[in-house]
């Protein structure tokens, strides 16, 4: 949207026809998990490397956190006018890209997205020619018919994200508040070692780490008859 927000507002209207996202044959389920498998066995330094040059480009191409909230409002609010409209076509598999304007379209392999629009190496070609312009215009409207309305669910979706202004209720609040403040203290539990841990003990021995790590040493001080022995040798 902050690609495309400030034109889009100019338009008189807009109807918006979306498929539904590609479901995965069952048949490919053990193909991906071996993928998968693959990926886990690569080399560190490769695994390493690979996450290094993903952050960069993540980092380099994020919005401001605050802006991206402005920027999904303003969405909002474009998607509520009346003369905006969206729908959902689930059958068939809908893989066409049309850009259809009034005087012109555009026809080709670009996504609507960022990637789609600006930076990927598309083929798209512009038309202009009133009986192919007619032609496309009847194609679109039977694909719009063929679709089911998705305006108002789309508007919740993105009402109830994070960057949304739907009103959570005080429990919700607070539980993000508490998740926010506490959310260090969420670590991984030890639970592979010689020695068998409650699970108390494991939650003790996971903090001993975090703050050996955090000051270069720890005291176990549970109360008497806890074990804070087996603790300490698991950590040790």
């Amino acid at each position: 949207w902050e690609l495309i927000g400030d034109e889009f507002q100019k338009l008189y209207g807009l109807r918006l026809l979306i498929g539904s996202e590609y479901s995965i044959p069952k048949d490919s389920t053990e193909r991906i998990q071996r993928v998968f498998q693959d990926l886990l066995i690569m080399d560190k330094s490769h695994l390493e490397k690979s996450y290094t040059m993903h952050k960069v480009t993540l980092e380099e191409t994020s919005l401001d956190e605050w802006d991206l909230t402005i920027a999904i409002l303003n969405l909002l609010e474009f998607l509520k006018k009346d003369a905006v409209d969206v729908r959902l076509q689930n059958y068939p598999f809908q893989h066409g890209k049309l850009y259809l304007c009034n005087k012109m379209a555009y026809l080709g392999s670009s996504n609507f997205t960022t990637h789609g629009l600006i930076e990927n190496s598309e083929l798209n070609i512009q038309i202009q020619e009133n009986r192919l312009l007619k032609k496309l215009r009847e194609w679109y409207n039977r694909q719009w018919d063929n679709g089911a309305p998705y305006k108002e669910k789309l508007i919740d979706l993105i009402e109830r994200s994070k960057f949304g202004n739907h009103p959570y209720s005080p429990f919700e609040v607070y539980m993000k508040i508490a998740f926010e403040q506490y959310k260090d203290d969420f670590i991984k539990i030890i639970k592979e070692g010689k020695i068998l841990l409650a699970q108390f003990q494991a939650e003790g021995a996971s903090k001993a780490l975090k703050a050996i790590k955090k000051f270069g040493g720890v005291m176990i001080a549970d109360a008497v008859g806890l074990g804070k022995s087996f603790t300490a040798m698991s950590v040790l």
